[in-house]
């Protein structure tokens, strides 16, 4: 949904992605076979060749996407947040949705809106793996874990291999990893990798492991970025820390 903000949405193709599923009681229900059919001729226009650089016309189907979700997740927060205190939390593979929890608290006018790191698949087994120990265990307290960051720190040495096997990488060794500076760098046409610190644990760019470019650029099409074949036009900002090895 990266492209969603830059896009206009069409009340006609929003409506027919809407259809796609029906929420009940909160729950959200698959649509009809037509619905599908319908969905599939409302996009169908949108199609894109590989390396056409009309990045419009996909934003304006990601932001007619956008808004089908929105407010399909409206119709079932309503009925979640029913005599809530004001507080929520959003978890499963729709909580990835950062445009969305950008904009769900002004919504529903709420107190606190929490997504975990990892909100799901991956985060949803170990909170079930956990609660099977808590139930073998009892009597044990589970130990208090109150950062995202709980990867791998940057080794100078990792970093050191990453510029001998990335073919155009440069690795800039910096104390200045700020939006601006990272901002430069894409305005300049480069794809931007930022490591700092430790490693955040499940998929949500929390800003320590980043790659970032600008999906509006029609020369970002077709960039291999397999490590084995070389990333073209990365530049890497590392944290100073990386060179003290913290």
């Amino acid at each position: 949904m990266g492209l969603a903000a830059l896009g206009q949405s069409d009340e006609g193709v929003t409506q027919v992605l809407r259809d796609l599923v029906r929420i009940e009681n909160g729950r959200p229900m698959a649509g009809s076979a037509e619905a599908l059919e319908m969905a599939r001729q409302a996009v169908a226009p949108f199609e894109r060749a590989r390396g056409d650089g009309d990045v419009e016309k996909a934003a304006d189907l990601t932001a007619s996407a956008q808004a089908a979700f929105a407010d399909l997740a409206d119709q079932m927060l309503e009925v979640a947040l029913a005599g809530s205190i004001g507080n929520l939390l959003l978890s499963g593979g729709c909580a990835l949705n950062s445009a969305y929890n950008g904009i769900v608290r002004r919504r529903f006018g709420l107190q606190a809106v929490h997504v975990p790191s990892a909100p799901a698949d991956d985060g949803t087994a170990i909170r079930a793996a956990i609660a099977a120990w808590l139930e073998d265990h009892p009597d044990r307290e589970l130990p208090q874990c109150r950062t995202p960051f709980l990867g791998s720190a940057v080794r100078p040495s990792a970093v050191d291999a990453l510029a001998r096997n990335l073919a155009g990488c440069e690795i800039e060794r910096t104390g200045d990893v700020s939006a601006r500076r990272v901002a430069d760098l894409l305005a300049a046409g480069k794809i931007a990798g930022v490591m700092r610190g430790r490693a955040e644990f499940g998929p949500r760019a929390l800003g320590n492991r980043s790659i970032l470019a600008d999906s509006t650029r029609a020369d970002m099409q077709g960039h291999d970025q397999c490590a084995g074949k070389g990333v073209r036009g990365l530049s890497s900002l590392c944290s100073d820390h990386s060179r003290r090895g913290r």
